[in-house]
């Protein structure tokens, strides 16, 4: 006797049915029981290239998941040793090649000698800009500030490890909001709040087992 199939609208596996009786599919995701997981970094050239294939995804299944963007912590200071020996990163100066190497593959434009120029010296302080954000506003308005700290260092070669570029980031992201309180951003990301923050976000990504950025876990 055959089986009827059924698929899981979640998982989007499909197998044979154990029941007798046909088994209905519930197509009323409206409320979605997954999260998505995207750990990145502001000065990941990956998830710079990566970011039109997510942003399809969640224009297409977002209604499916929650989506978490999770800070992961890609350089905190350049040191003596090799930051990324795979790439051949030991100085900011072996990072112009890579990232351009990037633009090239995935043809997101990637200038990259700014960190030849005014190298940027770490993610930290974009990072914890984000999750300064995401404290005061909301999650969607951090996303938007990755999004420009991206145009900003990948497109307009700008050091985003510069405290005057980071400001001018969050004034343009809040350009016309009287509502929002740009000092008190930047003081949280300066204080211990804005570093405990993060470091939520690394105990997250050391949980899930995430070892390179981007990476997806759901």
């Amino acid at each position: 006797m055959e089986k009827n199939m059924v698929c899981d609208m979640y998982s989007g596996i499909c197998k044979p049915s154990e029941e007798n009786e046909i088994e209905t599919i519930n197509f009323d995701v409206s409320a979605p029981n997954l999260t998505l997981y995207y750990v990145t970094d502001p000065m990941c050239s990956h998830c710079w290239a990566f970011e039109p294939t997510l942003n399809k995804l969640l224009v297409q299944y977002g209604h499916l998941f929650n989506f978490q963007m999770v800070m992961g912590g890609l350089l905190e200071e350049w040191g003596d040793g090799p930051i990324d020996p795979a790439n051949g990163i030991y100085k900011p100066a072996d990072v112009t090649p890579h990232w351009q190497e990037v633009g090239n593959y995935s043809r997101m434009p990637i200038d990259g000698t700014i960190m030849e120029i005014d190298p940027v010296q770490s993610s930290f302080p974009a990072s914890r800009l984000y999750k300064a954000i995401q404290h005061v506003d909301s999650p969607a308005a951090a996303i938007k500030f990755t999004r420009l700290v991206r145009e900003a260092v990948f497109v307009f070669n700008k050091n985003i490890s510069d405290k005057a570029v980071l400001k001018h980031i969050v004034e343009d992201l809040y350009k016309g909001d009287n509502t929002i309180d740009v000092d008190s951003i930047l003081n949280i990301a300066d204080s211990d709040i804005g570093q405990n923050l993060l470091a939520e976000d690394f105990n997250l990504v050391s949980q899930l087992g995430v070892r390179g950025f981007p990476t997806i876990v759901i």
